[in-house]
């Protein structure tokens, strides 16, 4: 049995990551791969506890407790749902990964971006550095981010990041941009329809 495709779709809050997770799914399901969705931090019980504690604006920390608390999320939900799926022919597709603290917590938070990656690389898997298929969903305007957060259902609060102020939305934003510049990777501008986002990524799977 040949091994899953890891598939990953990152960008800022706002940018409709959950929604292209959602298309892909049905996507790749009916070309007759088994999928599983992973909506980083979580994906297994241990991960979706400390995304409760990560995303609790309420409790205060500094950038790097920052760092160990994703990554711990990250690792149990790579040893425990990702790799086992993947190894069974599952392909994984997952709303963030490490790049999401790049962006927020190196450029965002002011952390050394290659400390962040050498940290992620040590206590998870190099496996998981290497998806098969990463795509980041931009958007520059912080006004039109504003808004689409705007439009999510009353219950919904404002995060620990979401609450930030500007000049982290912006320095997280660049980061984004930059990193992907950087190693190559596919950046998608979200301000486009939901359906010419979908096909721009089914077109390069």
């Amino acid at each position: 049995m040949s091994a899953g495709k890891y598939i990953v779709i990152e960008g800022a809050d706002g940018t409709g990551k959950s929604t292209q997770l959602e298309l892909l799914k049905q996507y790749v399901t009916e070309q007759g791969h088994n999928v599983l969705v992973i909506q980083e931090p979580g994906g297994d019980p241990l991960s979706d506890k400390l995304r409760d504690i990560i995303k609790d604006g309420s409790l205060a920390r500094d950038p790097w407790t920052n760092v160990m608390l994703f990554t711990a999320a990250r690792r149990t939900a790579w040893l425990q749902s990702i790799k086992p799926a993947l190894d069974a022919g599952t392909w994984v597709i997952a709303a963030r990964n490490y790049i999401s603290t790049v962006a927020y917590q190196g450029y965002g938070e002011g952390i050394d971006v290659q400390k962040i990656l050498d940290y992620t690389k040590d206590n998870v898997d190099a496996d998981y550095l290497s998806p098969d298929h990463i795509f980041i969903l931009t958007i520059e305007d912080e006004t039109a981010r504003d808004s689409r957060i705007g439009q999510r259902p009353a219950e919904h609060d404002l995060d620990t990041f979401e609450s930030k102020p500007e000049d982290f939305q912006q320095a997280m934003q660049s980061g984004y941009i930059q990193f992907a510049a950087e190693r190559d990777i596919m950046t998608i501008n979200a301000h486009q329809s939901v359906d010419a986002i979908q096909q721009e990524i089914r077109s390069h799977l």
